[in-house]
């Protein structure tokens, strides 16, 4: 089920979106889209084209990519205040991982286009955004880095 409604006290919650002032949220919150996924589905698939960001609101959901010999590799758990597909709204590559919903999760979904609209009309909500994901990236490439060496 999507609708477009979204409880003020969901973004709050939201670490990509911590910066924004509560009026610069309620602006981001008004191009969301909200969705339930049930535990055990994908929300979406490794190779995939990349076209939308998840905030997760609710619930916990696995993060697993493909290894060269075809076995899984879990890279993360994530958790409501957690954001995936991040990637998407700052290239047009394919998924790099597949996501599934370990519990019931509620989604905000934030598509490229909404992303990009919101940098035309909004640049310091997107900037502020931005720095944000640069430092949730930063610091995922870190962790992965700790795990090579």
């Amino acid at each position: 089920m999507v609708t477009r409604l979204i409880r003020p006290e969901d973004l709050v919650k939201v670490d990509a979106l911590k910066d924004l002032s509560p009026q610069q949220r309620d602006s981001v919150g008004a191009i969301l889209s909200v969705t339930t996924i049930p535990a055990g589905r994908v929300i979406f698939a490794e190779g995939e084209p990349g076209d939308a960001a998840y905030f997760i609101l609710e619930g916990a959901a696995e993060v697993v990519r493909e290894g060269e010999d075809g076995a899984a590799c879990v890279l993360a758990q994530v958790r409501a205040g957690w954001i995936v597909g991040e990637m998407s709204l700052l290239d047009r590559g394919p998924r790099s991982a597949t996501v599934t919903a370990v519990d019931k999760c509620r989604l905000a979904q934030l598509t490229r286009d909404d992303f990009e609209t919101l940098v035309a009309e909004h640049p310091v909500i997107a900037c502020l955004i931005l720095r944000r994901l640069g430092r949730m990236l930063s610091l995922r490439l870190r962790r992965t880095s700790a795990l090579v060496t």
